[in-house]
């Protein structure tokens, strides 16, 4: 058995123009919305269609949407360099973070608070500590006056 064939008033269908002419959506998605075929409703607006409001609503719109992207791509340009600069510290980090890894250097810690100096005196001035082992390594192992 077929389809009963859905009859709509005249009313309905200057309504229905009016709200595609209104909306920035498809004549498909109105369609679906409304539960009417495509081709019924492009039917209805070639003879239902008012140009007079049309024009005037479409440039309108024209404008409302060039600011709206004219808004968009100025924060998508916002966004963009944020992500840049996040991206640049990140580097920055990484960088410090593998040098300092590969750069490691050993310190050796003495536990005796006291030296022995091959001369057979203690050098417990850790202030002089420098300044002794450059003494000692010249080979001069004399007491340096002032510690």
């Amino acid at each position: 058995m077929g389809e009963q064939r859905q009859r709509y008033n005249e009313k309905f269908k200057r309504e229905t123009v009016k709200y595609i002419q209104n909306q920035t959506k498809t004549v498909v998605e109105i369609g679906e919305e409304l539960g009417i075929s495509p081709g019924v409703l492009h039917n209805w607006l070639g003879k239902y269609r008012e140009f007079s409001d049309e024009s005037v609503n479409s440039a309108e719109k024209v404008r409302e949407l060039e600011q709206r992207l004219k808004e968009q791509e100025k924060e998508l340009r916002v966004r963009a360099q944020r992500i840049a600069d996040v991206e640049e510290e990140l580097a920055i980090i990484k960088k410090r973070c593998t040098s300092s890894a590969n750069q490691r250097t050993e310190i050796s810690v003495h536990q005796n608070p006291s030296l022995r100096v091959s001369s057979g005196e203690d050098v417990p001035c850790f202030q002089c500590f420098p300044e002794r082992i450059l003494q000692m390594e010249s080979g001069v192992c004399q007491r340096s006056s002032g510690a």
